[in-house]
């Protein structure tokens, strides 16, 4: 935007509307500028804790199925159906059917 406003500033002849326009878009673009600052560090702090949460996602994943090996090897000689206890999928409730609202009669 600054070197627009610049490029119209040296301009002969222009409206005034044109350069309190100008003003204006320069001003709210150095106010952009000012504001969005912050955001390139809290970005950085986001990018950060998004590969953290990944990495400890590997680990988790790692661990959870050594965790299942394991289970399901002990099920077969020790703990018959100590997997489907610990990893079963629970079944979901099933929200109950709203009773349909009677329109009124027309008149």
């Amino acid at each position: 935007m600054s070197r627009f406003a610049a490029v119209l500033q040296h301009q002969p002849g222009l409206a005034p509307r044109v350069t309190h326009a100008v003003a204006a878009g320069t001003r709210s673009a150095e106010d952009l500028a000012t504001v969005l600052a912050p955001l390139a560090e809290t970005e950085a702090e986001l990018r950060a804790a998004r590969y953290r949460r990944d990495a400890i996602g590997d680990r988790w994943d790692g661990a959870l199925t050594t965790l299942k090996l394991g289970v399901r090897m002990g099920e077969r000689k020790v703990a018959p159906g100590l997997y489907a206890a610990l990893f079963a999928r629970l079944a979901r409730r099933r929200p109950k059917q709203r009773k349909a609202r009677s329109k009124p009669a027309a008149n």
